[in-house]
């Protein structure tokens, strides 16, 4: 077996750390510099900010925690509203369940008291390193990347603050790479480590954790805040895995019902946690044609014509507010592009009347 894969097999999702052994900072520091130095960035840019809040920083990882849980809770709350839990496929026994334990920490899991809510997030209280990915605004470009924008290369999209909405993606893109790197160097020191992506992303949630934001200094966006997280990531010698975790699981609720005659999950409930098939994530194409036979073409044209259907409501209201074909631009200092400002108010108008073309087409 290589040693990558070696790695890889080492590397498991940590449910719990050994806080009576703290990995040293210097050797936690330099995963993270060798993290850097080796994932891949466009333009070697790298717009994202990595804070590391060791273990003296137990208040910042409590403020953080509740945070956590409250998007937890205001999620369980919309899942209740539209009807998404409870589903009939379920298979638990949720009459067991204790009703009178707050929304989110129900789960028959031991141990989870003193977390604040659900056992899935002890981990972002309970660990020697809390670590949080946010974007971050470039202000400083490397020469290379300047000569190249002189000379009319490649936009440099990260050191514009009107894109930094659109580089969202690309941006997490990037963290997950370095994410990954860094959990590999982590794993080759017998250092776990575990994700998290439950949480409100704006920025102006985070100003009060040191790191998380800044601000943009100059132009037109001056004084707005720079910081959308997008991941956090927990470090720390690993106690119990995931894995190991749902095994335990899985005993106790064979124990439970062996006593009981009854258990909270059914028999087959811990082994129907899979990933889905390799086909349904990953497709290979051999050639140009190609036809997906699992869609029925009427299907498709349905879907067309319902678009279609939205986008002549949307374009008709937008012709009735910007009547651009009336419209005779004799002043110079009128220059603009009428497409322009429809796909801009075609922004601004899906908050506003989308429910009325969700109406009119019904």
């Amino acid at each position: 077996m290589s040693l990558l894969r070696e790695l890889y097999k080492k590397r498991r999702n940590a449910w719990s750390y050994d806080l009576d052994r703290i990995p040293d900072p210097k050797v936690v520091i330099q995963c993270f510099r060798d993290a850097q130095r080796e994932s891949p960035s466009k333009q070697n840019e790298q717009p994202y900010k990595v804070n590391i809040y060791g273990p003296g920083c137990q208040q910042l990882k409590n403020t953080i925690h509740k945070r956590v849980i409250r998007k937890h809770i205001q999620m369980q709350e919309k899942a209740l509203a539209r009807g998404l839990t409870a589903s009939k496929l379920g298979k638990a026994k949720t009459e067991l369940r204790d009703k009178t334990k707050p929304l989110g920490i129900e789960l028959q899991t031991p141990n989870w008291e003193g977390t604040g809510g659900s056992p899935n997030y002890r981990h972002i209280v309970q660990n020697p390193y809390l670590v949080l990915f946010s974007q971050r605004l470039v202000t400083d470009p490397n020469q290379f990347n300047l000569n190249n924008a002189d000379a009319g290369g490649h936009y440099l999209e990260h050191a514009d603050p009107l894109e930094l909405e659109n580089q969202t993606i690309n941006v997490a893109v990037e963290v997950g790479l370095f994410a990954d790197a860094v959990s590999l160097f982590l794993a080759e020191q017998g250092i776990g480590s575990s994700y998290h992506i439950c949480f409100e992303p704006d920025a102006k949630n985070w100003t009060d954790i040191p790191g998380v934001v800044h601000y943009i200094k100059e132009g037109p966006k001056t004084g707005e805040a720079v910081g959308k997280m997008i991941v956090m990531m927990s470090v720390g010698y690993t106690k119990l895995t995931k894995r190991e975790n749902l095994a335990l699981n899985e005993e106790r609720n064979k124990k439970e019902k062996k006593e009981k005659g009854t258990a909270f999950w059914s028999d087959d409930h811990y082994e129907s946690n899979t990933k889905p098939p390799f086909n349904d994530v990953v497709q290979y194409f051999k050639d140009d044609e190609f036809v997906d036979d699992k869609i029925p073409q009427a299907l498709i044209q349905k879907n067309i014509a319902d678009k279609k259907a939205i986008d002549d409501l949307v374009l008709a209201h937008i012709q009735k507010e910007f009547p651009f074909k009336r419209l005779k631009i004799s002043n110079a200092k009128w220059d603009f592009d009428p497409h322009k400002r429809v796909k801009e108010e075609r922004k601004r108008l899906n908050k506003v009347f989308m429910k009325d073309i969700i109406t009119n087409l019904s």
